[in-house]
């Protein structure tokens, strides 16, 4: 049986609903109170600034340009600034939670008790990152981004740092092109 690495952790992936509180439909989907403190909660959203830069480095060796969904996005902050704030919120964090309770609450919780978890990671991050497809940069992007909010939702045993940390990436990749670009 698997273990998890953490050394405050007694689970393996096949127990992940046992020790979980709520109904069963928020265990299901992974809605619960995350295993994280206050510093790892301060790392993992760091760290998803941190990811982001990473994959944006990465991104010339794979595909040429920006994704063109950003380009799109960017043109419209011109006309109405005010809205483009409000469309940047309300996209990053309403796209992420269902994006999460999806691929990391549903499909990726539904994997761990059969596969290791690296290997529904992995799925789970290619699954996401497909449905990311515009173009290849995007797809790069979503599965980098796919393999951190997979790790970090299967860490805290919950999706809800997962939908943070995507909402955070969300954010900063569009403020970052629209500062930048």
């Amino acid at each position: 049986m698997l273990q998890c690495w953490r050394t405050d952790c007694h689970h393996d992936s096949r127990d992940i609903g046992s020790r979980m509180s709520g109904g069963p439909i928020f265990r299901r989907f992974g809605i619960v109170r995350p295993k994280l403190s206050l510093v790892e909660w301060f790392a993992v959203l760091l760290g998803t600034i941190c990811v982001y830069h990473i994959a944006a480095w990465l991104l010339p060796f794979v595909s040429s340009g920006s994704p063109r969904h950003l380009n799109v996005f960017l043109e419209a902050r011109q006309e109405w600034s005010a809205m483009w704030y409000i469309a940047l919120i309300g996209i990053s964090v309403s796209g992420a939670a269902v994006e999460e309770l999806v691929y990391r609450g549903y499909v990726q919780r539904s994997l761990l008790p059969v596969l290791p978890p690296s290997v529904a990671i992995f799925i789970t991050a290619t699954g996401f990152s497909v449905a990311h497809a515009p173009d290849l940069s995007t797809i790069f992007v979503a599965a980098i981004g796919g393999i951190w909010f997979g790790t970090i939702a299967w860490y805290a045993n919950s999706v809800w740092p997962a939908i943070w940390c995507h909402a955070v990436f969300n954010v900063h990749a569009l403020t970052f092109h629209f500062y930048a670009g």
